[in-house]
């Protein structure tokens, strides 16, 4: 059996950077924790940036990463009515909306610079869907979050697998990292989920079912890669690459929000079980979720991501 607020505990302990943050504070929102979530959202609105940017501790070279606070700040406005959490808010969709950078038909790119020698700043990461389109269409900019979304379909997506590369650099056209990368096309499913959710609250059922159908199909394409105990490979059709805990987290996550939610079928809860136990089984003593990618390094390890997602599936399975 696990113990949920360990893991919370766990999380929270280890450093974060404006993604981490953020998807910690998605998860305390998702699970019901809102006074957690609200110091989150505070400590991210603290650390702004003249440029909207939140959660900035050193450098301010992320683009879509702060985006990952903005569902948190939102809500946190909504439960405290603190206008430093709106102005925060307000702040990050003016960046994201007038300043970012972003290619010519209008997609933001993921930096404003390059982390990969001999590559240009002009680059697409996979995980930057699930940091700005779903905090676009929950803002009321649903059209944007779509266009962004479709964006890295655009550049990312294998007709051949129906899954997602990882890092696209548009200015050298070609790519930095050519890996079905699990973690990344579980970003994609999550990002999925919540923008179905948002365009069923605001009545638009054609943009609810388009949604719906990508993210079962990118499931099934992810499903044929997972393995009988469960987890994925960190890169999906790479047997060579270790077992990765984040994935299989993200899948259950999905299927149960899914389930609970009414777009997937209750089929598929036998993938989600699979999964979530199989992360459960790499619990250590102290809560800390084991054979996690470090999504700074992209190694074998543990992180605020990983116990997160898994947070998230524990709150949508307890709603089945």
């Amino acid at each position: 059996m696990y113990n949920i607020q360990l893991i919370k505990k766990a999380m929270l302990s280890i450093q974060r950077g404006q993604r981490g943050q953020g998807i910690a504070a998605q998860a305390m929102f998702e699970c019901g924790d809102f006074d957690t979530m609200t110091a989150l959202a505070y400590a991210a609105a603290a650390n702004r940036a003249e440029d909207g940017r939140v959660a900035v501790l050193s450098d301010n070279t992320a683009v879509n990463d702060p985006a990952a606070n903005g569902e948190a700040l939102l809500r946190a406005y909504e439960f405290t009515d603190d206008p430093l959490f709106k102005d925060a808010a307000d702040a990050l969709t003016g960046y994201l909306l007038m300043f970012a950078p972003r290619t010519e038909d209008g997609v933001l790119y993921h930096n404003n610079i390059s982390k990969h020698k001999g590559f240009t700043p002009n680059q697409m990461w996979v995980e930057g869907c699930y940091m700005m389109p779903p905090f676009l269409a929950i803002n009321n900019e649903f059209t944007e979050a779509t266009k962004q979304l479709g964006g890295y379909y655009n550049y990312l997506h294998d007709e051949n697998t129906g899954l997602f590369f990882h890092i696209y650099d548009i200015g050298s056209n070609c790519f930095v990292r050519q890996k079905l990368w699990a973690a990344g096309n579980g970003y994609v499913l999550l990002a999925t989920a919540r923008m179905v959710s948002e365009a069923v609250r605001q009545n638009l059922p054609e943009q609810a079912a388009n949604l719906c159908s990508a993210g079962n199909e990118l499931l099934d394409s992810m499903l044929k890669f997972q393995n009988d105990d469960g987890l994925f490979y960190d890169t999906l059709d790479d047997p060579k690459t270790f077992k990765e805990s984040t994935a299989a987290a993200m899948t259950a996550a999905y299927i149960y929000r899914g389930i609970a939610e009414d777009f997937v079928g209750i089929e598929m809860k036998k993938y989600a079980d699979k999964a979530f136990t199989a992360v459960t089984k790499r619990i250590n003593t102290y809560g800390f979720i084991t054979g996690a990618v470090n999504q700074d390094t992209f190694t074998e390890g543990v992180s605020a991501e990983a116990q997160a997602f898994y947070i998230i599936a524990d709150a949508w399975q307890q709603k089945n």
